[in-house]
């Protein structure tokens, strides 16, 4: 329904226009009245009506001076409808002067008044919905610009148009914050993103409501996170987040999520917006060292150096501590690395990259040990994308999270191989095989009796032991005449064989080709020879 204002000194008038009129047969409903000019003005300024029924003669402010003070005051004033008692044609001259085509004589006529209220609603909703789309249209136009700003692109023209729509004056100091919500869970404990296109619309609507003046422009930086261009005022950051905490609900955030807010310096003129919104991004490096989001400022970056060098880490004894299922040991290992990341100001993306890095090696780890490493590397996404927090300690928990996980996977594989013999002589082989192996030594080593142990290798594996460490030597040589400049006696002792001929000979054998023919087929080709 469109709102209407009824302004007139007589009370009667009132009850009459309020009783008479089908208001809401139209597509209205009243949502004022007033007695003088003065009191309908400050009701205008305040609840912008979409229409105003106003009498012509009040002994304060006249219905059309009334109609010049809103026009010359507001950039989108609402409709008039002017009452008069008098049947006078200066009154009427006037008002269609000042851009009223609605003059009415009083009293009203009922069959007088409905074509007029019909035509003015089609009037006021075309309007509405042209004023829409041109905002829209300017939005999208605005958030273009922005973008290419901020990307470094230089064009005065696209850079004066910017400016002109987002009102930027000469010389007038302008700062950028970035809000990021961290994912949510559900009371079941499955994680959600957080809607933030949804987020930045009723934002930027509680902005207007709040703070209109401090207010340029809202837009989405291309990764999820809402920007702010606003008028220089120092506390507006902390007193957005305050508003955004309190109107969680309507905002569409769960308590469960955190949200940071990152701010620049402020900067002078149109062409400081990629300044400033690098050093808001600049400002997500404090993140780490901050827990449950906050508000980080960019000049705090000042007396602070972020490395962006890890430094040199030897994770080989937290490896060993896991494979070892040596909770304390992994706990300490974990703690003395991150506490020398805050020591050394590492800055969060690089420890990030630490952690994917970290990830990538407990992977290998799990499917040397294991063919079947899908599980694992599953339940590491799953820890991944259910993992929300913020800051090194958040981060410190996420890898030892990792770490038990890893370790007592490790533990169920080497359970689920106890019987199995066979995998660790194989695993033995694999890891041994150019050394020289005999079976007698290996059956020592797993104290076997050999023959038994050569009977339950053919018997496992489809060879003999044998001839199981032939087909291995052979399968690395060909990956070393594939990758390498090796000679081919070089790749015979690198594989395990000491009489190079003996070489050439058994992989012959296994290949019905040499190994020179083998490398220059490949070579030529890039087909392994059959």
């Amino acid at each position: 329904m469109l709102s209407v204002l009824l302004v007139d000194d007589e009370p009667l008038v009132l009850e009459g226009l309020r009783i008479m009129i089908d208001w809401n047969a139209h597509g209205f409903e009243i949502n004022g009245e007033a007695s003088t000019g003065y009191d309908a003005l400050n009701f205008i300024r305040s609840y912008h009506p979409d229409l105003v029924v106003t009498d012509i003669q009040m002994p304060d402010l006249t219905g059309l001076q009334l109609i010049q003070q809103v026009k010359e005051t507001m950039k989108n004033p609402p409709r008039f409808i002017i009452l008069s008692g008098y049947n006078n044609f200066a009154f009427a001259q006037t008002a269609m002067r000042s851009g009223i085509h609605h003059y009415l004589l009083k009293p009203i006529d009922e069959t007088e008044m409905d074509p007029v209220l019909d035509k003015l609603c089609q009037e006021i909703q075309a309007a509405e919905l042209e004023e829409r789309s041109n905002e829209r249209r300017r939005t999208l136009l605005t958030n273009q610009l922005i973008t290419r700003m901020i990307r470094g692109e230089e064009d005065a023209e696209f850079t004066q148009r910017c400016k002109q729509l987002l009102g930027i004056v000469d010389g007038e100091t302008i700062a950028c914050m970035l809000l990021e919500v961290d994912r949510s869970h559900n009371e079941d404990g499955a994680c959600r993103e957080p809607d933030m296109r949804a987020f930045k619309y009723r934002f930027q609507l509680l902005i207007e409501d709040h703070y209109p003046e401090q207010l340029i422009h809202v837009f989405m930086d291309g990764n999820e996170r809402v920007g702010v261009l606003f008028r220089g005022q120092a506390g507006l950051p902390v007193q957005l987040t305050t508003l955004v905490n309190q109107y969680r609900d309507q905002l569409l955030i769960s308590k469960n999520s955190r949200l940071s807010v990152f701010v620049s310096d402020g900067r002078r003129g149109i062409d400081a917006i990629k300044v400033i919104y690098e050093q808001a991004l600049a400002a997500r490096n404090l993140q780490v060292y901050k827990e449950n989001g906050g508000v980080f400022y960019f000049k705090a970056l000042q007396g602070l150096k972020i490395s962006s060098e890890l430094g040199e880490t030897d994770l080989s004894p937290l490896y060993k501590a896991i494979e070892q299922q040596d909770h304390d040991e992994m706990n300490l290992l974990i703690q003395q690395i991150f506490i020398s990341f805050h020591a050394k100001h590492v800055a969060e993306s690089m420890v990030h990259l630490f952690v994917a890095n970290l990830k990538m090696n407990l992977l290998r780890i799990i499917t040397g040990m294991n063919d079947e490493a899908d599980h694992y590397a599953d339940h590491l996404r799953f820890l991944s994308q259910s993992w929300s927090g913020t800051g090194l300690f958040a981060l410190e928990q996420h890898v030892r999270g990792i770490c038990i996980y890893t370790a007592d996977q490790l533990e169920h594989i080497r359970w689920k191989n106890a019987g199995n013999t066979i995998h660790w002589v194989i695993e033995y082989i694999n890891q041994n095989y150019h050394k020289k192996l005999k079976l007698c030594h290996v059956a020592e080593q797993f104290a076997m009796n050999s023959t038994y142990l050569g009977q339950l290798f053919k018997k496992t594996s489809g060879m003999s032991f044998n001839e199981y460490i032939n087909v291995k030597r052979i399968e690395e040589a060909k990956k070393l005449l594939i990758r390498t400049p090796m000679k081919v006696a070089d790749i015979a002792v690198a594989v395990g064989y000491q009489d190079s001929d003996y070489f050439v000979c058994k992989f012959k054998e296994a290949t019905n080709c040499l190994p020179s023919a083998f490398k220059k087929t490949y070579r030529e080709d890039g087909r392994v020879p059959q």
